[in-house]
């Protein structure tokens, strides 16, 4: 045991040594204070990193798909356009088939409603180029091509001027259809892939 006269020496010999050196029990207070809010920023700085990371990705796929579906009805509007104009030819094709007519204004007609098909199908190109190049952009190479297939096909929209019988407009009218019919089912399918995707 230690007797009074120990404890106390050692009691003053302590002191003394703080009262000699008073800034070590201050510095390092301070240096446990500091690395404790180093190491609590730390944290916080990188869970705000991965926050704003993940809230990024989540817009970036909301947008992505704002974009494919923008895209998507666009593309199916210039589709319905056609098809609504070719079937409507195709029709009055097949009526000039089965009833030859002598009259004029038939003819006048038909020639009237492929104008209007080959104008609306310059304003069709520019769209279906802007939608190929949007796709392109946005790294959807396979279904640019698709859409490049599809604007290929409006361009022959001409070819039925080459065809001189009601025979031939017919069936070229109905490969078109057909045509137009499987572009469609290619875009949708690989849109629809692409939206399950992202």
């Amino acid at each position: 045991m230690l007797g009074t006269t120990q404890i106390v020496d050692i009691l003053l010999a302590e002191t003394s040594e703080t009262v000699a050196n008073p800034w070590i029990p201050v510095v390092s207070d301070a240096v446990k204070i500091g690395l404790g809010a180093f190491i609590a920023g730390s944290f916080a700085i990188a869970g705000a990193i991965v926050a704003s990371r993940r809230k990024l990705r989540e817009s970036s796929v909301v947008d992505r798909r704002e974009q494919l579906r923008e895209l998507g009805s666009r593309f199916e509007r210039i589709n319905t356009h056609f098809r609504e104009n070719a079937t409507s030819l195709l029709a009055r094709f097949e009526i000039e088939a089965e009833f030859p007519q002598e009259d004029e204004g038939f003819e006048i007609t038909l020639d009237q409603a492929q104008a209007m098909l080959k104008d609306k199908g310059l304003e069709a190109l520019h769209e279906l180029h802007e939608i190929e190049g949007r796709l392109g952009l946005l790294g959807l190479f396979v279904i640019a091509a698709t859409v490049e297939a599809y604007r290929h096909l409006v361009t022959r929209i001409s070819e039925f001027d080459e065809h001189k019988t009601p025979e031939d407009k017919r069936k070229f009218a109905n490969w078109y259809l057909a045509e137009m019919t499987e572009g469609r089912l290619l875009f949708v399918t690989q849109m629809a892939v692409e939206y399950k995707k992202t």
